[in-house]
């Protein structure tokens, strides 16, 4: 598996997991701005600050925050929106062929905090920080999950060919089978497959599964 684009980290295995939150609500986050709307990922890379050091973090975003300077501990994309990541935790640079063995979770709670966890099989990864950086919990309500390129708007490109079973639970207190939507993708970051069917199933343990292949 390899990675290109117009950024981010390239080469062979590089790639990350990313489940991530619409962006489409604002909190007191964007501090009155017009149009600034709230959106964090939750994220294992397998390349993070060191070249084969592999971590699991979270990166918070305003979208739309506009000209003036970006609060404090986010940093500007240069094009009018902010980020900001939090605490990292490191973790194995687990190769492309074991995708499979690969689980990632983000937790978000009202007036306490967010966790990302990321489980290579054997043992989890885990970080927390305080929901209150972007009170990401009271808009919530959409999730992107995915393979994807590792940062950058770089693509994940997969050897031929390939087929991936994707498995997105949901744990908010309801029963009801969650919806698929079409299009509604909100990182940069892509890859080379195409999806394919996609179902939600409700009960106890609600979940979407969806494949991608090429």
């Amino acid at each position: 598996m390899a990675a290109f684009g117009d950024g981010g980290i390239l080469g062979p295995n590089e790639y990350s997991l990313q489940l991530n939150t619409n962006f489409t609500g604002t909190t007191s986050a964007c501090d009155g701005h017009a149009g600034c709307v709230v959106w964090q990922q939750f994220i294992y890379a397998t390349d993070y600050e060191t070249k084969g050091k592999a971590a699991v973090f979270m990166q918070y975003w305003l979208i739309g925050w506009g000209d003036s300077d970006c609060p404090s501990d986010f940093d500007s994309d240069g094009a009018g929106d902010c980020f900001g990541n939090s605490k990292s935790v490191a973790a194995p640079d687990v190769k492309g062929t074991s995708l499979g063995k690969l689980s990632l979770s983000g937790a978000a709670e009202a007036g306490s905090k967010d966790t990302v966890v990321f489980t290579d099989g054997t043992t989890a990864y885990s970080v927390s920080g305080s929901d209150s950086v972007l009170d990401i919990s009271k808009v919530w309500h959409q999730s992107e999950f995915n393979v994807v390129g590792d940062a950058g708007g770089s693509r994940a490109d997969f050897n031929t060919p390939v087929s991936i079973t994707v498995k997105v639970a949901l744990t908010d207190g309801s029963t009801s089978a969650p919806t698929c939507v079409a299009n509604a993708g909100t990182t940069g970051e892509t890859n080379n497959l195409n999806l394919g069917s996609c179902s939600g199933k409700g009960g106890a343990k609600p979940f979407i599964e969806f494949t991608e292949s090429n």
